[in-house]
């Protein structure tokens, strides 16, 4: 029950920053960087592209993390889409670039950190940041910072240049928490994936 309550919990805040996100009309990293990157460029809702663009990402996610993990991060997948589709019923508000980093960034690293100790994520680069920090103790905040700077960089042909600065702070936002949390996200998937782990490398 408490695995549930983190992943519903956690798919609620980065549904509420992804919403802050378009609202601010500015870009992020991962695959929801990516996702809003297709949406602003090619007019289709971003629940759509953010969905499609996770799926070459579960094969991983089976073979080096399992399929109690992969479909938990299937499941937030499919929540976090369906809840930020709910943006059509909602007016049309103006947010400042500034208000959206800050906000928008601060709900989804407290979102993914709380993804994380669900044993969970959102698939494409989340799913492959944990991966790496349980097969080579990398920093998942770092790891996830230059994942984030790439996709943000694409993220000036989607918005301005002044907004992909806003959308750079947004991941520092993001990984500097994701960074604060890494210790308990590092106790929470030792003892659940070594034995995937330990049988990967046989």
């Amino acid at each position: 029950m408490e695995r549930v309550i983190k992943v519903v919990l956690g798919c609620l805040l980065i549904s509420l920053s992804i919403l802050t996100f378009k609202h601010a009309q500015i870009t992020t990293g991962g695959t929801t960087g990516l996702a809003l990157n297709v949406s602003y460029l090619l007019k289709i809702p971003f629940e759509y592209v953010f969905f499609v663009v996770n799926l070459p990402f579960y094969v991983l996610s089976i073979k080096k993390m399992g399929w109690n993990f992969t479909g938990a991060t299937i499941l937030s997948v499919f929540v976090v889409s369906s809840l930020t589709g709910i943006e059509r019923f909602l007016p049309d508000v103006v947010i400042s670039a500034w208000s959206g980093a800050m906000i928008g960034g601060g709900l989804m690293g407290i979102g993914l950190s709380i993804l994380f100790l669900g044993k969970s994520s959102l698939g494409g680069t989340s799913m492959v940041t944990m991966y790496l920090q349980q097969r080579f103790g990398w920093d998942p905040g770092k790891v996830n910072l230059l994942f984030d700077a790439i996709i943000v960089g694409l993220g000036t042909f989607a918005v301005s240049l002044i907004d992909t600065f806003f959308s750079a702070l947004s991941i520092v936002v993001i990984s500097l928490i994701i960074s604060f949390s890494k210790n308990r996200i590092a106790k929470t998937y030792t003892s659940a994936l070594m034995p995937i782990m330990t049988s990967s490398n046989n």
